[in-house]
Parts: C-alpha cells; sequence; structure tokens
C-alpha cells in the first residue's frame, strides 16, 4: 500500500472544494493548515500521483463591438463644427436626438 494514500486522498479532495483551482503552492499550505508537513514540491508530487491539476484561466475574449456611439442631449455643445470633425476623427458617430 501507497505511504502517501491518506495524502492523496486529502489533495483529491481539496482539488475537488476549490473546484481545481489550487496549484502546489497553494494545495501545500492548505495541507500545512490541515496538519500534514509538506512543502511545495512534495505537494506537487502528491498532485501529480492523485492525477490532478489546476484549471487553466482562460484568455480574457473581447465580446462586446467596439464601435461606440455618442449619445447626447446638450445639442448646442455638441453641434459645433470642431467637436463634430473631432468626433469623425476618432471614429465616433454622435446621435443627438432632436426636439421637436
Amino acid at each position: 500500500m501507497d505511504p502517501d494514500f491518506e495524502l492523496i486522498a486529502k489533495v483529491r479532495q481539496i482539488h475537488a472544494d476549490t473546484r481545481g483551482s489550487y496549484g502546489s503552492r497553494r494545495m501545500s499550505r492548505k495541507l500545512r493548515q490541515d496538519g500534514c508537513d509538506v512543502g511545495r514540491y512534495r505537494a506537487r508530487s502528491l498532485m501529480k500521483k492523485a492525477g490532478v491539476s489546476v484549471k487553466r484561466r482562460r484568455k480574457f475574449k473581447k465580446t462586446t463591438d467596439s464601435n461606440h456611439e455618442h449619445h447626447s442631449d446638450r445639442g448646442s455643445q455638441y453641434s459645433g463644427a470642431e467637436y463634430q470633425k473631432l468626433s469623425e476623427q476618432y471614429g465616433m458617430a454622435c446621435k443627438m436626438p432632436f426636439l421637436r
């Protein structure tokens, strides 16, 4: 029987409790809090034996359209030619509500 059997069971339990977010550093810290004398490299080998690994964070994916429109209800302030030119230069479409 493997002498690490109890530790491997603890590692699997911690992995399940944290939904796979603990790497060897945090795993060793948690095991030490539970009373086991385990360092980072030992935690890493226990994780390998247990067949668990850290879930990698996904790369940020931009899902919004960067084609923004500028809405304004202050028509006189934003209707100037210079402001319109700058808005066009930076790719912003100025949408102003008209009062009737």
